[in-house]
């Protein structure tokens, strides 16, 4: 099934600088999605990733992984820990932002 989520997300670098990486949709049951969202700031390395959902279909990411362009081997890995997604906060929460890596 397709679930088309409506949030949105910033990525938090080094440098306190934000970058909205906009829309995230069309989210199907048990599979990788890839966004790819150009930006000219430059942020350093990425620290935390931001997510709002914009929908009350709930969503569980398992894995978060984001890196940049112009440092492609140095991933940032951040995992959900089995929590749900929602606007419908009797289904999940609405909006985390992730800052330790691994956690």
């Amino acid at each position: 099934a397709v679930v088309s989520t409506q949030s949105t997300g910033e990525f938090f670098g080094t440098y306190g600088r934000t970058y909205n990486f906009g829309d995230i949709n069309d989210m199907d049951t048990d599979s990788t999605k890839l966004f790819s969202r150009a930006s000219s700031t430059y942020i350093g390395s990425i620290q935390c990733i931001s997510i709002k959902m914009g929908t009350s279909n709930a969503w569980m990411p398992e894995t978060l992984t984001a890196w940049a362009s112009y440092d492609l081997t140095n991933k940032a890995y951040f995992y959900s820990r089995y929590q749900w997604y929602s606007t419908n906060t009797g289904e999940g929460i609405p909006t985390k932002k992730f800052c330790k890596q691994g956690d």
